[in-house]
């Protein structure tokens, strides 16, 4: 790498960092404050809040991340502009390409590790949040796990139970099964429903099946039976251990929407989610095609307010028109691929063009 791609790269990743440990601090205390309330009423030891901070950490990386390249871009390139440096560049023949190119290389090794970060580091931590939050925290019963893209927990003594998939809105569960054992942990009833729901008081299903077994693992029963299905656990409950499409990496999540397929239902929502994972992180790469253009006239209109102002504006506008796009796939009205990648397309054209045309 060259003297000068050294340089700019090594003042990018500097103020990076700056930025980075800035805006994760606030989004630190805005969480501790959030939770508070909650520490204090369950009497959280403080190894347990320190753990759900550093829980924090991986989440914070990959939904700031954009951001944060913007932010950076703005400073690097602002700092760069004001003190004369690319004045001096350019007079000098060194095209903007040759400029950008060591911020375009951080900003994709940056990428990189937020979709590995998206796909290993988030769905641990949220899930190992989660289980604090519910069992050492709350104490409520632990769930028992949640793998192979279904949920499973324990409902009694000697009971478990496993779904495929909660359906809050119309109250059902779809895909459920129960298994009871005896105390040497033998499988004496198993039960299999393709729907049950919720009427306010109890589950209740049209049609299940029953399956009684000997100690021996012998079927020693089957029978058909409808009405109340003999499951503990509120609906309330139900819908706080689903495990949502942001619980789940991109491997995991792509499985579960098979697995919805082949059982006959609708997964366009969670396909929406599916591509907003690979869209997402791109994000960071047009934030700096959207940066340069504002990052070159610092000098001339301000400093350091006018980047964090521009920062938030642009992060702002990018974040909700990306939400609204989500939406709209989410509740149909656009295909999941479009809704997940057309903010991205018409931002990344328009800051390609931008910069493109930038002459400076």
């Amino acid at each position: 790498m060259k003297i000068l791609s050294r340089y700019i790269a090594k003042e990018f990743i500097k103020i990076f960092l700056l930025c980075f440990s800035a805006v994760a601090i606030i989004y630190l205390l805005a969480h501790f404050l959030g939770k508070l309330d909650e520490f204090i009423e369950f009497k959280a030891a403080p190894s347990l809040v320190a753990t759900f901070i550093l829980l924090k950490l991986p989440g914070i990386f990959y939904e700031v991340l954009p951001v944060v390249v913007l932010l950076a871009t703005l400073f690097t390139l602002g700092f760069l502009s004001k003190n004369n440096e690319i004045t001096a560049l350019r007079s000098c023949g060194t095209g903007l390409a040759v400029i950008l190119l060591p911020v375009f290389s951080v900003v994709l090794l940056l990428v990189f590790l937020s979709i590995a970060d998206g796909e290993w580091l988030v769905p641990y931590a949220n899930q190992r949040s989660t289980y604090l939050d519910d069992v050492a925290l709350k104490k409520r019963a632990p769930i028992l796990a949640l793998r192979k893209n279904r949920i499973w927990f324990h409902t009694g003594e000697n009971t478990f139970c496993n779904i495929l998939k909660v359906d809050p809105e119309k109250k059902v569960l779809n895909n459920i099964t129960l298994y009871v054992f005896n105390k040497d942990f033998d499988l004496i009833t198993r039960m299999d429903a393709d729907q049950v729901s919720w009427d306010g008081r109890r589950w209740t299903t049209s049609d299940a099946t029953e399956w009684t077994f000997t100690g021996s693992g012998v079927i020693e029963q089957e029978r058909h039976f409808q009405g109340p299905f003999p499951l503990t656990v509120s609906l309330e409950d139900m819908i706080h251990v689903e495990k949502l499409p942001v619980a789940m990496g991109y491997a995991e999540l792509r499985d579960y929407i098979r697995i919805l397929k082949r059982n006959g239902y609708p997964a366009a929502f969670y396909e929406v989610d599916l591509y907003a994972k690979t869209a997402y992180p791109i994000i960071s790469l047009i934030m700096v095609l959207l940066g340069v253009p504002f990052a070159l006239q610092i000098n001339r209109s301000g400093g350091v307010g006018i980047s964090i102002g521009l920062s938030l504006g642009i992060g702002f506008i990018y974040w909700v028109t990306f939400a609204v796009g989500l939406s709209f796939g989410h509740a149909g009205f656009l295909p999941p691929l479009l809704a997940a990648w057309m903010v991205n397309a018409l931002f990344g054209v328009g800051g390609f063009y931008w910069t493109n045309r930038l002459r400076y």
